[in-house]
């Protein structure tokens, strides 16, 4: 006898359910089984409800009307082994995304997941900015739409070094894709910018990146540029001894991988509200940068564009300076800070699912298993800052305040 599966809502609050139910149609409806769709939304509410390790053992254990063993095994086997391709449900929450809120910026970040033992699918041991010892993770890319006030997870890449491609066995045990390599992390990056141009995600939307101490800079503007992406990308270069002053008295501080066509120049910037991202607050501040025009790599001599250098931002290490590059000779002092302020809040965002859902909670050592868990994360944390609280916001531009007072089920948009 089949047992029924119960309404994964119901483990939410009262005032949530509705916004959830709405949430969840328009975001697992691509999956071909309806008990594929359930087992998604109660992955999905075990990520927004338990408190601490958020294992799929705890999922089972608060599921109503099941066995904690079987809806265990149901979780493992939907998670882990059923083959349903992650790419139409991270198109999907694009799209939840991109209906609520407007695209400002594509934003590249990386995340780093700790990991014990040698087993699990991706894992390695890696030097890791800040870290004295390389740490033993996984290392992430993830693609964010940044919107005013949040940078949204919508895609990620696992990175995969030589150990996880050569070895033939490891691969297929952990099933990696035929024909996967590893790629120099410019190549990711590029490959993380797939999303720009499908529907509601425009093409000219700027990417955001930070590669720091990463080579493949000059790689990585010649592609972009060839796409016809705009682009804002951090990194470091070898500064210069003996540099001639400027007009200002400041050094031309560093040789990057560019040609110069005139003179630094100072470039004030008021920043009068800038976000932190992890907190919420709002803090004002005032910075200076040096802005010089280069001709970037490329082919046919390369395109014109703008090097900045954020003077109080510090130094990239040891005989190294931070830069800001863009193609966009248009944008001003207050663009580029706003545009580093999403790259900021993408930081922020996974802190968060770190944090909060689970993102280092994966049990499994599959590749495809490893990508569905991080869907369901991105959907965790997308919902928590754009589902139930959107449903709010609609429903008091509909003149219910009454009802969110309260805590009644409000129609989601």
């Amino acid at each position: 006898m089949t047992t029924r599966l119960v309404d994964a809502a119901n483990l939410l609050p009262q005032c949530e359910r509705e916004s959830f139910r709405e949430f969840s149609r328009g975001l697992f409806y691509p999956l071909p089984r309806a008990d594929q769709r359930k087992w998604a939304e109660v992955y999905l509410a075990g990520l927004l409800t338990l408190q601490g390790r958020k294992s799929i053992r705890r999922m089972a254990e608060q599921y109503p009307g099941w066995s904690a063993d079987r809806a265990a095994q149901s979780l493992q086997q939907f998670v882990n082994q059923s083959p349903w391709d992650w790419s139409h449900i991270t198109r999907a929450l694009a799209d939840w995304v991109t209906s609520v809120s407007r695209p400002q910026a594509w934003v590249v970040d990386t995340a780093v997941i700790p990991k014990r033992g040698a087993h699990s699918v991706g894992v390695a041991r890696r030097r890791i900015a800040g870290q004295s010892r390389p740490v033993n993770s996984q290392f992430a890319l993830g693609g964010f739409i940044a919107t005013r006030s949040d940078a949204l997870p919508v895609e990620w890449q696992l990175v995969l070094e030589q150990d996880w491609t050569s070895d033939h066995e490891r691969k297929a045990r952990a099933r990696i894709p035929p024909g996967s390599t590893p790629r120099p992390l410019w190549r990711n990056v590029l490959e993380a910018c797939g999303g720009l141009g499908r529907p509601g995600i425009p093409l000219t939307l700027p990417v955001v990146t930070d590669l720091r101490c990463e080579s493949g800079v000059d790689r990585l503007i010649s592609a972009l540029c060839e796409r016809g992406h705009q682009f804002l990308i951090g990194a470091t270069a070898p500064s210069r001894r003996g540099a001639r002053p400027t007009a200002a008295g400041l050094s031309d501080p560093f040789s990057g991988p560019f040609e110069a066509l005139d003179g630094f120049a100072e470039a004030p910037a008021r920043i009068l509200a800038r976000q932190v991202a992890d907190h919420g607050m709002r803090t004002r501040r005032r910075t200076r940068l040096l802005a010089h025009q280069v001709r970037l790599p490329g082919a046919g001599g390369g395109s014109t564009g703008v090097v900045y250098r954020q003077l109080d931002d510090g130094d990239g290490g040891e005989g190294l300076v931070r830069y800001w590059v863009t193609n966009n000779v248009h944008l001003g002092p207050n663009d580029v800070m706003a545009l580093i302020g999403h790259l900021q809040r993408a930081k922020g965002c996974v802190r968060l699912l770190a944090e909060e859902f689970g993102m280092s909670d994966f049990e499994g050592r599959s590749f495809p298993g490893w990508h569905h868990h991080m869907a369901l994360v991105s959907a965790a944390g997308v919902y928590s800052l754009t589902g139930a609280g959107f449903a709010a916001r609609r429903a008091s531009q509909d003149r219910m305040p009454a009802a969110v007072r309260t805590g009644q089920t409000s129609p989601a948009a």
